[in-house]
């Protein structure tokens, strides 16, 4: 009996530890913006379409209790796909109270792909969420934007023209908490066959 007792302790040990500082997930996916202009690249339609995958966290708000914030470096893990030169994904901007709601892919010259997200959350074990009906051009600098994605009397902003897309986030579990649930289990396994013996 006090084997089970220990056993269990350690399962019950890595619910808490998983909810110390930070949830961690990697979020990966694709974002589309394609010409609704007639233009034509290649013999075909115009579209810029992102493929990425990186390591987003959900982190305490030091002002909020209870709520947590989307936090996420920048990476060059985004492979573009279409006529504009190579996006990156830029890092969390906004601060404490404001906040980003979305996540901004933008290239060298300034052409920028967003997609919204929940940003703000008081459920961290359930991962972000992201409005794949928000993908959007957000800004169009560049030649090659204006000729082939967003033609109209030489606008040179293009706020808000729509995209899609598909976006997963899967939790990263924590090692320390694996441990000990594979510890709690292996013991429990013991128990059990100890009294089969």
């Amino acid at each position: 009996m006090r084997a089970l007792l220990i056993a269990l302790a350690f399962v019950a040990l890595a619910t808490p530890l998983a909810h110390a500082d930070s949830f961690e997930y990697v979020v990966s996916g694709t974002a589309s913006v394609p010409d609704y202009f007639g233009n034509v690249c290649d013999g075909g339609p115009c579209v810029q379409t992102l493929t990425f995958s990186f390591p987003f966290e959900l982190i305490p708000n030091p002002e909020i209790p209870g709520l947590y914030m989307g936090s996420w470096a920048p990476s060059d893990n985004v492979q573009s796909f279409g006529p504009l030169s190579p996006f990156t994904l830029h890092g969390r901007i906004g601060g404490v109270r404001e906040g980003p709601t979305f996540l901004p892919f933008i290239n060298a010259e300034g052409d920028e792909i967003d997609i919204k997200a929940a940003m703000w959350t008081t459920t961290p074990s359930i991962a972000p969420r992201f409005d794949l009906a928000a993908v959007e051009l957000y800004a169009c600098q560049s030649e090659a934007c204006i000729e082939s994605l967003y033609v109209r009397n030489g606008i040179t902003i293009a706020l808000g023209v729509p995209g899609f897309g598909t976006v997963t986030a899967t939790r990263v579990s924590e090692p320390l908490t694996l441990l000990l649930v594979g510890i709690g289990l292996s013991a429990l396994a013991g128990v059990r066959r100890a009294r089969w013996l």
